[in-house]
């Protein structure tokens, strides 16, 4: 019986611990002071007072799930993509009744155009931050701002290397990331 009760508690630690993922550790961990307040909040509505210890333990859960879930951070997120962008994909949206029409193959056809070229602005400001934060380009592809490391150098496309700071400014606007 107690075996029992060990299995369905080990199922539900692994389901809670990927509901807190979801919930972003991080978040948790920078605002710790706010999460241990919610919590004792929580906690001390908490009735312990049953016998069932899977019930005791679910009401736990509960309560961190809901302490968590008040602290989750909204998305810090850059929209990649211009309104004027949006707009045309709803327009083509309305358009795809019928994907044999021309209107709906010339709208297609903008609105990937347009998703490239604000793709392409995105990512040449990304890189022009990260320059002027004298981060790396690894850093600025995935998107992190932690450390400070400085962009010694950058190859241009006949793979002479430039080491000063305007050359390399120049020349991460032509650089294209590749995926290896």
């Amino acid at each position: 019986m107690l075996s029992g009760i060990n299995q369905g508690r080990v199922i539900g630690q692994t389901q809670f611990k990927t509901r807190i993922r979801r919930l972003d550790k991080e978040t948790l961990i920078i605002n710790k002071q706010q999460f241990n307040l919610e919590l004792q909040n929580s906690f001390s509505l908490l009735d312990l007072s049953t016998e069932d210890v899977q019930q005791q333990f679910s009401n736990i859960e509960n309560c961190i799930q809901i302490a968590s879930s008040k602290l989750k951070r909204t998305s810090s997120k850059l929209k990649k993509l211009s309104p004027e962008t949006v707009k045309l994909i709803e327009e083509r949206f309305i358009l795809a009744k019928d994907i044999t029409d021309p209107q709906y193959k010339h709208k297609n056809r903008e609105v990937k155009r347009n998703i490239r070229k604000d793709i392409r602005i995105y990512n040449e400001n990304t890189v022009q931050i990260a320059l002027e934060r004298n981060r790396s380009l690894k850093i600025a592809k995935q998107g992190i701002s932690k450390g400070k490391s400085w962009i010694t150098s950058i190859k241009d496309n006949t793979g002479k290397k430039h080491q000063s700071r305007d050359k390399c400014n120049s020349l991460s606007k032509f650089k294209r990331y590749r995926k290896y």
